[in-house]
């Protein structure tokens, strides 16, 4: 099913680049204006530049944030930037602490993989997507003619014959590595001999891959080739555009974490907090809990299969769905059933929609609910008077995960966080080559 390839990565020259640590960055879509501020002064080289630069009072259609980035990378390959002289596909391992304490390497593999439309069922979406971030990545992509950012997908190696087949080249010195601001330790390595590259390609050859990060810039990739085909007076499919640079990385690697989105819920009128705590009661067993910062240890001791927390100043409950609760007729029938089993699809339809009443629209117009995977900033939202509910989920299973892009259907918005984030700035792929 999956057709992956090796490209002629481009990296960082260590001669001209020291220290790797301060010229990544995290996905553009986890930047805050802050941090972006803060990765822009850091170094002149560093790779915000690229996928994220900052605008400028006067930019205009001709002026403006990514045709610097265009010319960034025009410059920065005759400078600090180094193509690697023969097509490689790259071993990737981001050593953390886990939430849990602790220490775990996830293992990845970097290859361009060969786009393939959804309908073919080859590589498989778990999340919708929203079109402003696909018209801001269509903008980069059509300046720069190159993969930045790396999509992060998984597929399925119960047996581990991937991982059998990279963990030779690990035993070897890393081409580069690099230290994030989250304490993930990032390494690299070159793989660009034949005969593991087909042995790679055959052991993925059958697989289908599940987008975990990067949908937008999957179907901007999508959509990027389709305009070129379109333009070009001969297409033979193996032009550069006909594939894009994923991380791969097996759903039983013992690294992959997935943490949850908690909602943080603000500006609601007072009247309809004011009898929220008796109107749960129709939903959910009410279980009270210690304090605030104990909210998420009893998620997870719960045995419960759909339990939830939250946190109005002072008051920290459990919610513990009943079974005979009149909550399904809430739900959207024509989804899938792995959709609708959902903690967040659950929590939505439940506490937001009916219980709070707020409607699709208020939802994504981001004036009345937020997101963090953290407990502790959702705690504080609420300390502080910045948000008024702090809503609490365990993470979504990978199984639930798969289950879902397998029933061909998509979760909803901010349903998973996948920890660590792969990193941008290690290897770079340009869509200039043949």
């Amino acid at each position: 099913m999956a057709q992956i390839a090796p490209f002629r990565g481009i990296r960082y020259d260590p001669t001209k680049i020291s220290d790797l640590s301060l010229v990544i960055a995290p996905p553009y879509d986890v930047i805050a204006p802050a941090y972006q501020s803060v990765l822009h002064q850091r170094h002149p080289f560093n790779v915000v530049r690229l996928i994220l630069g900052e605008e400028h009072p006067g930019d205009d259609a001709q002026n403006n944030w990514y045709q610097r980035a265009a010319h960034h990378w025009a410059q920065w390959q005759r400078g600090v930037l180094v193509r690697d002289e023969k097509p490689a596909v790259y071993l990737y391992d981001q050593t953390f602490e886990a939430p849990d304490g602790t220490v775990r390497t996830r293992r990845g593999l970097i290859a361009a993989v060969r786009l393939e439309d959804f309908r073919s069922g080859v590589v498989r979406p778990h999340e919708r997507t929203l079109p402003a971030p696909k018209a801001d990545r269509l903008r980069l992509l059509r300046a720069c003619h190159a993969n930045f950012s790396s999509i992060f997908s998984l597929y399925e190696d119960p047996q581990n014959v991937v991982a059998s087949l990279l963990a030779p080249h690990a035993q070897h010195a890393p081409l580069a590595e690099a230290t994030s601001d989250d304490h993930v330790h990032h390494r690299l390595w070159k793989i660009d001999d034949a005969a593991t590259i087909h042995a790679l390609q055959a052991a993925l050859a059958d697989k289908p891959l599940f987008i975990a990060d990067g949908h937008h810039r999957y179907e901007t990739a999508l959509a990027y080739r389709d305009e070129l085909r379109a333009q070009a007076a001969r297409w033979t499919g193996d032009e550069a555009a006909n594939f894009v640079m994923m991380t791969l990385v097996n759903v039983h690697d013992p690294g992959l974490v997935v943490l949850p989105y908690h909602r943080l819920i603000a500006n609601l009128p007072a009247e309809t907090l004011s009898d929220f705590g008796e109107r749960l009661g129709a939903f959910f067993d009410v279980l009270p809990v210690a304090d605030a910062h104990s909210i998420m240890p009893a998620l997870y001791r719960s045995p419960e299969k759909h339990v939830f927390g939250v946190y109005e100043q002072d008051e920290p409950v459990l919610l513990a769905l009943r079974d005979d609760a009149p909550y399904r007729s809430l739900l959207d029938e024509s989804r899938s059933p792995a959709f609708n089993d959902l903690d967040v699809t659950l929590l939505h339809a439940i506490v937001i929609e009916d219980l709070l009443g707020l409607t699709q629209e208020q939802i994504a117009s981001g004036r009345y609910v937020s997101y963090t995977s953290d407990d502790k900033q959702a705690i504080a939202a609420v300390d502080s008077g910045r948000a008024e509910l702090a809503l609490l989920l365990r993470p979504t299973r990978i199984e639930q995960v798969l289950a879902v892009a397998n029933a061909g259907d998509q979760m909803p918005q901010k349903s998973t966080y996948f920890y660590p984030k792969v990193i941008t700035g290690m290897v770079m792929r340009s869509l200039d080559d043949a």
